[in-house]
Order: C-alpha cells, then structure tokens, then sequence
C-alpha cells in the first residue's frame, strides 16, 4: 500500500501549459460556437451553460485525484484568451446580425426585389454598429475588478504594509 505523498507521486503531472492550453482552448471553441451562431440555433448558449457546470466539475475532479498536484501559482488574469473571447464577440455581433437580417424575411414586404438588398445592407450596418458601440459602452462602464474584489486588495494591502 502506498503512501498519499506516494500516490501523488506515481500519478501523471499536469503540464501546466500543455494541459491548461487545451482546457482553456476546449472553453473558448464552446464560447465561439454558442455566441457566433446563436441567432441560428437559440438553445446553444443553454447547453453551453449546461455543459460549463459538468466541465467544471470534471475538470476539478482531473487535476484532484487523476494528476499529481499542482503546485499554486499566481497569474493576473487569462491571458491572451481575453482578447481572442473579445474579438469572438466582435465577430459574434457581426454573424448574428447577418443571419438575422439577410435570412429574414421582414423586409421583404416593404421593398421591391430590386432594392431589398440595399435596405438589408444598411439595416445590418445599422444593427451592427449600434451593437458594437452598446458593447464598447459596456466595457467603459462595467469595471473589470469587482468592488468587493477591491475593498479586499485595499484591505490586504493595508495588513501587509
């Protein structure tokens, strides 16, 4: 019989940038296709939710009992995946506007056949822009840190020093 100092040896290493890359890159894939085709199939962004809670789990249940235990280390926030999730939303605005406007069939009745793809044209550039602008707001005025978050820093701060 071994020791839990033993098993823990005896068990796989989690590489820390092998590993991690393919979970964060799994999460980021299952982001891309429930926002950019969301407007096709409305019930992805639920069964992403729903996938999310069992991945979480399975994940905590991997780097606990199947690998050996990883050793903490701090990180700032995620990285380089930031800014690819934010240029997914920018794409997501733009493929959700388009599938709406240009599969939909409400302009039909009020423009000629003629004209009915200028109007789908200036109709996707209006969404679109309202809803790249509605998200840049957003990101101004919703603060990165929560102020719980910052009452703690402030508070740990405060102890060390």
């Amino acid at each position: 019989s071994l020791t839990a100092v033993e098993e823990q040896f005896v068990k796989p290493k989690y590489d820390i940038l092998h590993d991690l890359f393919q979970d964060y890159l799994e999460m980021v894939l299952q982001f891309g296709y429930a926002t950019l085709f969301s407007a096709a199939f409305p019930l992805a962004p639920v069964l992403a939710l729903v996938n999310n809670h069992v991945e979480i789990r399975i994940d905590a249940w991997k780097i606990t009992s199947t690998q050996q235990r990883v050793y903490p280390k701090g990180a700032e926030d995620i990285g380089t995946w930031q800014s690819v999730m934010e240029i997914i939303c920018v794409f997501a605005i733009m493929t959700n506007c388009a599938l709406i406007v240009f599969t939909g069939n409400y302009l039909e009745f009020e423009y000629p056949e003629e004209k009915l793809f200028v109007a789908q044209c200036t109709v996707f550039f209006m969404c679109e822009h309202f809803l790249l602008i509605m998200k840049g707001v957003l990101m101004m005025v919703v603060d990165d840190v929560p102020e719980a978050v910052k009452i703690q820093l402030a508070r740990t701060e405060f102890i060390v020093d």
